[in-house]
């Protein structure tokens, strides 16, 4: 199943949400709904595509859907700073930032999480 077809729902009701929010809604139902019926007739045409094959992107993103809080969660802990690093890693870190002065010839951008953290020292 073409999943830009189901993209094009979902675009058409946050459009809708979005729209709801500054326009007069007997403005915004005509317009979402015949958006809508064109991304139906759309679907409609792609749905048969599910039972030959279409079926097995839809259960990878499924398992992805469900790996991916486990991620973010991975990724707070690793943001939660140098104290959760081995003293090693500490060290390392230390050594690496002391004076937040880059150690290359020419320019280079380093990510942290904390963007102001060179300059509160």
């Amino acid at each position: 199943m073409d999943r830009g077809v189901l993209l094009m729902a979902i675009t058409t009701l946050l459009a809708a949400l979005s729209a709801a929010m500054g326009l007069p809604s007997d403005l915004v139902h005509p317009v979402t709904a015949s958006f809508f019926i064109i991304d139906l007739i759309f679907f409609a045409a792609n749905f048969h595509q599910l039972f030959e094959g279409g079926w097995f992107p839809l259960v990878l993103r499924a398992r992805l859907a469900f790996v991916m809080p486990d991620l973010a969660e991975a990724g707070a802990r690793l943001v939660g700073g140098p104290s959760q690093l081995a003293p090693a890693g500490r060290d390392l870190i230390e050594t690496g930032t002391s004076g937040c002065q880059a150690r290359l010839p020419g320019t280079a951008v380093f990510l942290h999480p904390r963007p102001m953290a060179c300059h509160s020292r």
